[in-house]
């Protein structure tokens, strides 16, 4: 079980259990919003991208996709305090995709990478629902 300290990666204190522990809804709830904004960002591609061919294309081909499913994963854990591990995963990912996504930056759903090779988005970035990035971009 988590205690009350690790539950700030929820970022949103109706997730968390007046008890103080986390318990399976909580957990559910959570893994089903990171899922739910994961879609939307596929989806976001796939509305956006006219040489996107499939969703399946997507998930497998899309490096800035791979990015912003790192960045939501490093986004939680930098939010429950493991911010050294944050870092760490954010710079594999970015040794993978080729695009830097700070674990701080606050980034909103629907949110698509096209080109993104040398996109750098820094801690202090907040980037709102429905936007897109291209090759080089800096933000932050």
């Amino acid at each position: 079980m988590l205690t009350h300290s690790h539950l700030n990666f929820v970022n949103d204190t109706k997730l968390r259990p007046s008890h103080g522990f986390m318990n399976k809804a909580g957990e559910a709830e959570v893994i089903g919003l990171l899922l739910k904004q994961i879609w939307q960002d596929i989806q976001a591609t796939r509305e956006r991208d006219p040489a996107a061919r499939s969703i399946l294309e997507i998930i497998l081909c899309y490096s800035g996709l791979h990015a912003i499913i790192a960045h939501r994963i490093n986004h939680r854990l930098w939010g429950a305090g493991f911010r050294l591990w944050a870092r760490f995963n954010s710079q594999v990912a970015k040794s993978f995709t080729g695009i830097e996504i700070h674990p701080g930056a606050k980034i909103g759903s629907g949110f698509f990478i096209d080109h993104g090779t040398g996109t750098v988005i820094g801690e202090t970035s907040e980037i709102a629902d429905g936007c897109t990035l291209f090759q080089g971009v800096t933000l932050g």
